[in-house]
């Protein structure tokens, strides 16, 4: 139609969607420094706030660090499996928690989130592009209506499948099977033989051989004042581990066993991933379809389309909770190595049964 041309709900052009992925990742990398210019936040970040050179200051940050964290408003910790069996960091959460008592206020961010996020970006990403390109450039390979090509779309999603979701389920696995671990570390977390780098380098920097303050030492110095001793070197590792044990079992051990056995701490990643991979795509429909969809209000090919990106849209979160839902299934087995092959194929064939089905039962 002459009145209404092709771009006149909204320009017609690929490079909108490019300008939306551009953007979601633009306030993804800068979205601190933009948050600074009207809400300043102070971060203290104890690898590079502690120093190391000095012993003296170092030991003045050691024996101050609980009345510092007691003013901090929350605590993100950097989680990675080995993340409870060095000292220095269980000593960081049980200052946080010896006056708040606030453990609701540690925020645990696994670092292996990152990449995983990353590959959940790609398949929703991939998944609306495929879609889109099905839809305006394959309709003689993707005819809803005929046998030949809901089978050609089939084998579209089996390809995405077999290339995306085995590392994203080999990483997820992994996370979660190191989080299905963590309550059965806290439980059995002996200071004694905690990790402390002074200690596993025999005191000496590794770089140039200097010698270099022990921090097990510092530590236990405060930690004789939690055990009741009012003199240094009054209390003996048995008594200060006992202390130190009581203090994390009634303080951080239940709130940690409950934020780690619910892998739905990991829905508002994955979702944010999923979206910034999706509505980018949305324009297309909404420039496209949309005019479509005015000028032919009926029961065709634009109002089917639109409906099917609704139908895929408000689909994602329940697609996202499958993934984890998946992942949950696979700790059992994961600790046997032989296994994760199997596992991470019969997780993406669920994928690929689910995605179909998801698909087709639209048609």
């Amino acid at each position: 139609s002459e009145d209404t041309p092709d771009g006149w709900l909204l320009p017609y052009t690929a490079w909108w969607m490019v300008l939306g992925h551009a953007i979601g990742f633009f306030m993804l990398v800068f979205w601190q420094h933009i948050r600074e210019l009207w809400q300043q936040r102070l971060t203290f970040l104890d690898r590079l706030c502690i120093p190391q050179d000095d012993a003296e200051k170092k030991s003045q940050c050691i024996y101050g660090l609980a009345s510092f964290l007691n003013k901090s408003d929350d605590l993100i910790v950097l989680w990675s499996p080995r993340y409870f069996s060095r000292l220095w960091c269980t000593y960081e959460i049980a200052c946080f928690l010896m006056h708040r008592k606030e453990a609701h206020r540690i925020h645990f961010l696994p670092v292996q989130i990152s990449i995983i996020w990353v590959l959940a970006y790609f398949s929703a990403a991939t998944t609306w592009l495929s879609y889109l390109l099905a839809k305006r450039y394959g309709v003689e390979y993707f005819n809803w209506v005929q046998t030949s090509g809901q089978i050609n779309l089939a084998l579209m999603i089996l390809l995405q499948t077999v290339v995306l979701y085995p590392p994203l389920f080999y990483l997820l696995n992994q996370m979660l099977h190191d989080m299905a671990r963590l309550p059965g570390q806290l439980r059995d977390f002996d200071i004694r033989t905690a990790q402390c780098f002074c200690c596993s380098h025999n005191h000496r920097h590794p770089s140039n051989g200097a010698p270099i303050q022990c921090d097990r030492q510092l530590i236990y110095g405060v930690l004789q004042m939690w055990s009741g001793s009012a003199q240094a070197g009054m209390a003996t590792d048995d008594q200060i581990q006992r202390a130190f044990k009581r203090h994390l079992d009634r303080h951080l051990r239940p709130s940690v066993e409950q934020a780690f056995t619910n892998s739905a701490m990991l829905m508002r990643p994955l979702m944010s991933a999923a979206a910034l991979g999706s509505w980018p795509f949305m324009y297309d429909f909404i420039a496209y379809e949309g005019r479509r969809a005015i000028l032919i209000w009926q029961w065709g090919s634009p109002v089917r389309n639109i409906g099917l990106t609704l139908y895929i849209l408000f689909w994602m979160p329940i697609f996202i909770r499958c993934l984890l839902l998946l992942g949950n299934a696979s700790i059992p087995w994961w600790s046997r190595p032989w296994c994760r092959c199997v596992v991470v194929a019969c997780q993406a064939m669920a994928t690929f049964v689910i995605s179909g089905t998801v698909v087709m039962a639209f048609v």
